[in-house]
């Protein structure tokens, strides 16, 4: 498909809440490894990783392997079944976890994930309010969304949550660390005050 299809398609057809970064957008139609092509066949390193969901670079040949395997084996069951690969995993990974860290729950999305977070904190203390990152994303879901302080994924609908949104604590040059450092201890005091 060309760029000019792919865009007409996407005005017409793609929800505009599947945001571009960039005034004229890459279109990406491959890659491999740490490197992604776009349809003019220029090479990038992909620094971004998908948004974080591309860990360990593009068909990876391993990755892709193992993949294959299990497809020929079974691409999908319920968890209310017993499926060894699930528990190989689980004891690989807790292997590896430090401590008392030794109970999985695996998820299959990072809303999932993070609604999860969410969940076993608020169980866990009995407190209902969160603290989440300003100009984070967390989401799509209905707790998410909440969590979410970017206005491109925030709509007029309501809050599920109580959510107090604070300053990312990174340094910038183009922000006066100190005062951003004091407005955030500020609003946390507040917060926790109740």
């Amino acid at each position: 498909m060309s760029y000019e299809r792919a865009m007409s398609v996407r005005k017409k057809h793609v929800s505009p809440g599947y945001l571009t970064y960039y005034r004229q957008p890459v279109m990406i139609c491959q890659g491999h490894m740490q490197y992604l092509w776009d349809t003019s066949g220029k090479r990038y390193l992909d620094l971004f990783g998908g948004i974080v969901t591309v860990s360990v670079g593009h068909c990876q040949p391993k990755v892709k392997q193992a993949l294959r395997d299990q497809m020929d084996l079974l691409w999908h069951t319920t968890n209310i079944y017993l499926h060894p690969k699930i528990h190989e995993y689980a004891e690989k990974l807790v292997a590896r976890l430090p401590g008392d860290l030794k109970v999985c729950y695996f998820t299959n999305s990072g809303s999932e994930a993070n609604e999860l977070a969410v969940k076993m904190a608020r169980l866990h203390t009995a407190r209902h309010d969160v603290v989440a990152l300003r100009n984070a994303y967390h989401g799509a879901s209905p707790y998410t969304v909440a969590l979410t302080a970017s206005s491109n994924w925030q709509y007029n609908l309501p809050r599920t949550s109580a959510v107090v949104h604070a300053v990312n604590p990174y340094l910038s040059q183009k922000y006066n660390s100190a005062q951003l450092a004091r407005n955030a201890r500020m609003r946390l005091a507040l917060w926790l005050k109740g």
